[in-house]
């Protein structure tokens, strides 16, 4: 079994409630999202929000880390490494991601600083 960083397993925890506002709240304000199925860069939780409203929708959606690899880096930040499985009925999606979380500076509070994730290609 593939042990999961505690922040990963808080993301997923977001994802789970279907709650926009609830996964958006994890990234800092100037965020960045590139999202497995998002066509551009998002920057900043207004647009990021927009990214969880459509893909928060998919009916049964749950997902499960296959395997992460951490990177604790100078200044308290963290990479996380990995790849995940998104599955909804009648579909899913096997993707690739790497998260940097960082601390808010007041709070001391993990944010995501930048998220990208991408589909596997078949065969891989």
């Amino acid at each position: 079994m593939t042990k999961i960083h505690p922040l990963t397993s808080l993301w997923l925890q977001a994802v789970a409630t279907r709650q926009p506002r609830v996964v958006t709240n994890l990234y800092a304000p100037q965020g960045i999202l590139l999202g497995t199925v998002a066509p551009q860069i998002l920057v900043g939780r207004k647009r990021i929000i927009t990214y969880f409203n459509s893909f928060l929708k998919k009916p049964g959606l749950q997902g499960t880390v296959d395997w992460e690899a951490t990177q604790d880096l100078p200044g308290g930040l963290v990479l996380l490494t990995g790849c995940y499985t998104f599955a909804w009925h009648g579909d899913s999606v096997r993707a690739r991601y790497t998260f940097l979380w960082g601390l808010e500076e007041t709070s001391f509070k993990p944010m995501i600083l930048n998220h990208h994730s991408s589909t596997i290609p078949k065969g891989g």
